[in-house]
């Protein structure tokens, strides 16, 4: 079940139902940046790594957490949810219905906000809407990239507040739960790259406890797209092969090969 997806306005929709019926076939759900966690553990950036948190920055904030290479879900389902963390009381609106939402102040939608008030209301001189095509109702990544690293001012600050509420983030959860590796993904840091990884670096361990942060490695994801696809694949045979154990032993009777 999707128990509540905000931005498409879904709640408690039985999607694993409704795939069954059409496909015929099981089916195993979860939200995408858990399995692109997973994914990173599996094939990517976490392998290896006993406690990992992935951050994916796009359209909101989405995070996951794998111990001992399982998604960890907590009581009601919902652990992860990092862009919904309170960074600033009586902040901007966010999807959820709360304000000041990690995901409203740091997410690639809160970004393009801030440069849109920038550049379209602020009349602050931009190259950015040359870049991204003459248009500033929706902003790529890649365009923001290239007006970074050609010094326009208003995404240089845009991304710089960004950057200091991802590290913000970060340094909660480090404290919280010191993992041994952040992942971070999606559109945004595959296009800045360690131009904006080493300022979030920089804000995180500023923020964190020195003693939480020190063992702690924050690098980006590895597998771009496919870290969503792989992670599937890799939470489908976990749950075929939970699935197939249970049968096994069911009543001490061992049928299934």
């Amino acid at each position: 079940m999707v128990i509540f997806a905000p931005n498409l306005n879904w709640n408690n929709v039985h999607l694993k139902k409704e795939l069954e019926q059409r496909t015929g076939i099981p089916t195993f759900l979860d939200n995408d940046v858990n399995v692109g966690t997973l994914g990173e553990c599996a094939f990517g950036a976490g392998r290896g790594k006993k406690s990992v948190v992935g951050i994916f920055i796009g359209t909101g904030i989405g995070g996951g957490i794998v111990i001992d290479n399982q998604v960890f879900y907590g009581a009601s389902l919902t652990a992860g949810e990092i862009g919904h963390i309170i960074l600033k009381v009586g902040g901007p609106k966010c999807g959820c219905g709360n304000r000041g939402c990690f995901e409203a102040l740091a997410s690639r939608t809160a970004i393009t906000k801030q440069l849109q008030k920038r550049i379209l209301k602020k009349k602050q001189k931009s190259i950015l809407p040359k870049l991204n095509g003459g248009q500033m109702e929706t902003i790529k990544s890649g365009a923001i990239a290239r007006a970074f690293r050609k010094g326009d001012q208003p995404t240089i600050k845009v991304i710089k507040k960004a950057a200091e509420y991802i590290g913000i983030g970060i340094a909660s959860t480090v404290n919280f739960l010191n993992p041994e590796t952040v992942i971070l993904g999606g559109g945004l840091i595959e296009a800045l790259g360690e131009d904006l990884v080493d300022r979030i670096r920089y804000f995180a361990e500023d923020y964190a406890m020195e003693h939480a942060m020190s063992r702690v490695e924050i690098t980006y994801a590895q597998l771009g797209d496919n870290a969503g696809i792989l992670g599937a694949a890799v939470l489908a045979r976990q749950r075929l092969d939970k699935s197939h154990d249970q049968w096994k032993h069911a009543d001490g009777i061992d049928t299934l090969i």
